[in-house]
């Protein structure tokens, strides 16, 4: 076992209880529009869903802790994912490297 699936583990049933995700999942449900109709009909913002293995998943609830720790404040995942967009859109360096971390992965067929 790596370092980091050691600390993964240890991470993981650190969270265990504090987060859904390290529990059975409900089964999927369809989307029926509740939501934005809950908020007056539209958020402004689009909704997305993204699938993280186990392993990143851990990584940005760690990633979540550690932000929250650093600004003393609740900080959202949301949060978290719309400054590091705004992060890769407007700074050349941070576009760069993830460009140099997607351009390592395999290609996927379509």
């Amino acid at each position: 076992m790596t370092s980091i699936e050691s600390q993964a583990g240890e991470l993981q049933q650190m969270l265990k209880g504090v987060s859904g995700r390290h529990q059975t999942p409900p089964a999927p449900r369809p989307s029926d529009g509740t939501t934005e109709r809950q908020q007056g009909g539209t958020t402004g913002r689009s909704k997305f869903t993204v699938l993280l293995d186990q392993k990143d998943a851990v990584l940005f609830d760690a990633l979540a802790l550690e932000m929250r720790s650093r600004s003393g404040r609740r900080v959202e995942k949301a949060e978290i994912l719309r400054a590091l967009l705004r992060l890769a859109d407007t700074n050349t360096r941070v576009n760069a490297a993830l460009a140099d971390v997607l351009d390592r992965r395999p290609k996927q067929s379509p």
